[in-house]
């Protein structure tokens, strides 16, 4: 956990956009493709960001039904671990 925050915004086409700030506090926008896997109990991220940059390998996390308002954590299969709040919007 590094303390930054950042937004992703599903669509139902299987894409998203995501908005964060990276090492240098610049703010960062890009797309990405999201898929289910395991009957709809896992969800992979591919973002779209130049080879080797940090965080454009894909990664997936195990997805559970969660309602506006709430917050959990999440770790992600590159031992990545994420505070997740659900909000409205989009």
């Amino acid at each position: 956990k590094t303390g930054a925050v950042g937004k992703l915004y599903f669509n139902q086409d299987g894409t998203y956009t995501a908005s964060a700030m990276d090492a240098k506090g610049q703010p960062v926008s890009y797309g990405g493709a999201w898929t289910l896997k395991d009957s709809g109990a896992t969800i992979c991220l591919a973002p779209k960001l130049p080879p080797n940059s940090p965080g454009s390998a894909p990664s997936c996390s195990p997805l559970m039904k969660h309602n506006v308002g709430d917050s959990w954590t999440v770790t992600n299969d590159q031992g990545e671990t994420f505070d997740i709040s659900m909000t409205a919007g989009h």
